[in-house]
């Protein structure tokens, strides 16, 4: 996780196999932090984001 701005940040990533670097890092999920509520990294296998979401541009 990386924070792009005060108020966004991204998930970037990079296939690893055997311990070597396949590829180049892409970003995996980007957002507004206004959005989030918690992040949670289950090693290297996932992330899980709990978020809320204003559909009508209120709060």
């Amino acid at each position: 996780m990386e924070w792009v701005n005060k108020s966004m940040y991204q998930v970037s990533g990079v296939r690893v196999a055997d311990g070597e670097i396949e590829g180049v890092p892409m970003v995996l999920f980007k957002d507004n932090y206004e959005s989030l509520v918690q992040m949670t990294v289950l090693g290297d296998q996932a992330v899980i984001f709990w978020g809320k979401e204003y559909l009508d541009g209120t709060r």
